[in-house]
């Protein structure tokens, strides 16, 4: 036993209001900096920008897929006519619109719109807007929808056109198509002639 004042072991468990020993930065430099709570989660700021510009890349993307893929169908579609078509540039562009635009006033029995359409020769050859309906819709060739399959051969300097191909008619009825056209000014054509004929 110790005698009293005399230091020495004790089987005393340590004093726990002793403050803890001063933190030692290890070493090497200093430790990195602690992020602070909240910070750095989901809804950062650059996972936000992120998310945007994904965003929109996606809408991007949908729009080029409806407008290239779920384009509406009136007549014939007039991007798969100008893949059938002969080279021509501009001029084939122009012959395959009026064309279509011809076509499709015809079935949707615009009978003024597609007489406006013609050559001033046609127009008097068809009488008036009201007479090509009677001859549509008399003759049984109002068409239902069409496919473009041939183009003559268009050029800068032709002056007139031919447009080949087949057609459903009304009645359930199918057989081909010819439209013939003219130059009338650099950069319009109209309706020379045309013949619907169903077999």
């Amino acid at each position: 036993m110790n005698p009293p004042n005399v230091p020495g072991p004790s089987n005393l468990p340590p004093d726990s209001t002793q403050n803890p020993p001063p933190y030692t930065p290890p070493p090497g430099g200093t430790p990195p900096p602690m992020r602070p709570a909240g910070g750095g989660g989901l809804f950062s700021g650059r996972n936000i920008v992120i998310g945007l510009i994904a965003l929109a890349l996606l809408c991007a993307c949908t729009c080029g897929v409806i407008f290239f893929v779920v384009l509406p169908r009136v007549g014939s579609n007039i991007a798969t006519q100008l893949q059938t078509a002969a080279p021509g540039g501009l001029e084939t562009v122009q012959v395959a619109a009026v064309g279509t635009d011809f076509m499709t006033r015809l079935k949707n029995s615009d009978w003024n719109g597609a007489y406006n359409l013609c050559t001033p020769d046609l127009k008097k050859e068809l009488g008036s807007a009201p007479q090509l309906g009677t001859k549509i819709s008399g003759g049984k060739v109002q068409p239902v929808d069409w496919t473009f399959q041939d183009f003559s051969t268009i050029t800068p300097t032709s002056q007139d056109a031919q447009i080949d191909g087949t057609a459903h008619f009304s009645g359930n009825r199918s057989g081909t198509l010819r439209l013939v056209l003219d130059r009338v000014a650099p950069n319009q054509w109209q309706i020379s002639g045309f013949n619907l004929q169903p077999q």
